[in-house]
This record gives C-alpha cells, sequence and structure tokens, in this order.
C-alpha cells in the first residue's frame, strides 16, 4: 500500500479488492483481452489467495500508482480516496457526482449475500456516506426516485435515442435493451460482449452481434443527421 492503513480503511480495503474483480466482470469482452478470464486464470493459478488478490489488485488502474525510483503501490486508504477526489481535475469525480445526486450505482453487498468476505458487509451504509465526503455537501445522497421520475427511467420519451448493452456486463439488466413503443423514439440494441464494446476498436474477433451493433448505431446517427 501507498500509505499505512488504519483500522478505518478496512472497510475500503476489502471493497477495492471485491471491486477489483467485480469490475472484471463488467469488462467481460473477447477484445482486446478478456479481463474476467485473465482475473481467473490469476486466482486460479496462485496457490496463495493473498497474493492472487495482490496481483488482481494491482492491476486496477484506478489505484495502482508508480512511486519514484520505478517502485510500485496501490492507494487503499479512504482519506487518501476523498482528498484525491476533491481535486477538481480529476477526471472521476464528475461520474461521483452523477452517481451521488443521481442514481447511485453502487456495487455492495450484505453479509452472506457475496463470495467476497461473506462474513463482512460491503453495504450502503459505509458508502453513501463518502458522496458527502468528497463534495462537502451535508445528507448529499443519491436521489434514485427523483432520477427516475425525471427522465423517465425505462419508460423513456424522448428523440435520437439509441441504448447499446453487452449481454455479458451485468449492467445491461438495469438498461434499455429494446426498441420503446410510440410515442418515444428510443432505440436499443445488445451484443454478445461486455461493457462499452461497441466504443472498441473493430477486431477480427468481434463477434457478429458485435459487428451488427456497430452498424446498427451507425445507421441511427446516419438518419439523424439526414434529418437535420
Amino acid at each position: 500500500t501507498c500509505e499505512p492503513l488504519t483500522d478505518d480503511d478496512v472497510f475500503w480495503f476489502l471493497w477495492n479488492v471485491a471491486l477489483a474483480v467485480g469490475t472484471a466482470d463488467q469488462f467481460s469482452n473477447s477484445v482486446p483481452e478478456n479481463t474476467l478470464t485473465e482475473a481467473c486464470d490469476i486466482l486460479a493459478a496462485e496457490s496463495d489467495p493473498i497474493a492472487a488478490f495482490a496481483k488482481i489488485v494491482a492491476t486496477s488502474e484506478n489505484i495502482y500508482t508508480a512511486r519514484p525510483g520505478g517502485n510500485s503501490c496501490v492507494h487503499l486508504s479512504q482519506s487518501y480516496f476523498i482528498a484525491d477526489m476533491a481535486r477538481p481535475d480529476n477526471p472521476n469525480r464528475s461520474w461521483w457526482w452523477q452517481k451521488c445526486t443521481e442514481f447511485g450505482y453502487f456495487k455492495t453487498s450484505v453479509n452472506g449475500s457475496s463470495i467476497f468476505f461473506p462474513s463482512y458487509s460491503l453495504g450502503l451504509d459505509r458508502i453513501v456516506p463518502l458522496c458527502e465526503a468528497i463534495y462537502g455537501i451535508d445528507g448529499l445522497a443519491p436521489q434514485i426516485e427523483w432520477t427516475n421520475a425525471n427522465y423517465g427511467g425505462k419508460n423513456l420519451v424522448a428523440d435520437n435515442v439509441v441504448f447499446t448493452n453487452g449481454l455479458l456486463d451485468p449492467w445491461h439488466l438495469l438498461s434499455i435493451s429494446s426498441d420503446l413503443p410510440a410515442p418515444s423514439k428510443v432505440k436499443a440494441v445488445t451484443y454478445e460482449a461486455g461493457h462499452c464494446a461497441t466504443l472498441n476498436a473493430a477486431s477480427p474477433d468481434d463477434p457478429p452481434s458485435l459487428l451488427a451493433a456497430r452498424k446498427f448505431v451507425e445507421a441511427q446517427l446516419d438518419a439523424w443527421l439526414a434529418t437535420h
């Protein structure tokens, strides 16, 4: 770790270890590589589970850093995270603002419900207070019901919107995955890959459904631009 951990960091440490594998599941793409397969290979190859998790955590782009002199470490201190997120130039600050004010999307578990640390709760009661700490706003918490009411939730009425969802991405279950009926003009397409795969550069290993999804999006963009 980049800094000594205290008793107050136990939750943050365990949550980030779980996220290192959970995020790999989200990006279960065939190209450029399958991150979930890589994570599972690391876990299976190491006889020491602590060493295995250490290797996975060290590949997490959000907390891995290089020290002067070529050494490396990971930031697993909650106080460091809060201070780092307070920087206006932190690219994750705007994303966390959306999470903290609109929809949450926090990855959690409660006792006995997860393969990660089943006796320890990685619950909302420890995560939501981070919002207040990061932005210095008393009582800041996601307004999920308001967000769904304001934007329409899965009954969205809009023009020139297309949703793309990877069926190997757990988040697709929260999204719109098929065209919505009139009066909405919202379109949707799915593909057999992970999170944001339609934004990856094309590869010979792309499944046919992913190729078709990219063509669908291009056709939608062409149609919208032709009418404006």
